[in-house]
């Protein structure tokens, strides 16, 4: 009995150690998040599961064409602002207070990121968004849970500082 016992936890460790993160992965962008998440959806948005049941969604806008750089540069900042008053419409939702309010970071390669944190107004959840614009795509990343299992809003803005763009 201890050796099947034994032989049990050592296939249980194996089966850990060969799990892998989690990849969205387009033509203009790769999204990885720990192990744990789980994809339930795969459509206009991802949206995933995280592994104390928080509720995640990665909304994903491509610029498409061709033109100026400058055009580009232009068409940019109009996604960034266009997610930026998103993420302030959501977070003024009557039955959220915001935490921290809107702040812009770059990330390590980079790109702009938005970052806003609210919940509710009992305390129990948190509704977190992470924006940015890469090379031709804009994203929209929107993280929810209750509020103990708020250090997983910390692994998704790390993902989205991580973000690889092509």
């Amino acid at each position: 009995m201890k050796v099947l016992i034994t032989i049990l936890i050592s296939l249980g460790v194996i089966m850990n150690a060969i799990a892998e993160p989690v990849r969205i992965e387009t033509n203009s962008f790769l999204f990885e998040l720990p192990v744990g998440w789980k994809i339930i959806e795969l459509s206009s948005q991802a949206k995933l599961n995280g592994p104390n049941n928080e509720f995640l969604i990665v909304s994903s806008y491509n610029i498409s064409g061709e033109g100026k750089k400058s055009d580009l540069k232009a068409i940019k900042e109009e996604f960034g602002k266009n997610i930026v008053k998103t993420m302030q419409e959501s977070a003024s939702e009557s039955d959220l207070n915001i935490t921290s309010q809107l702040i812009n970071q770059t990330s390590p390669n980079g790109y702009p990121i938005w970052s806003i944190h609210t919940e509710t107004k009992d305390g129990s959840q948190f509704f977190d968004q992470f924006g940015t614009v890469g090379i031709k795509t804009a994203i929209l990343v929107t993280i929810e849970g209750i509020l103990k299992n708020k250090s997983s809003s910390e692994v998704v803005f790390n993902a989205v500082r991580e973000i690889k763009w092509y």
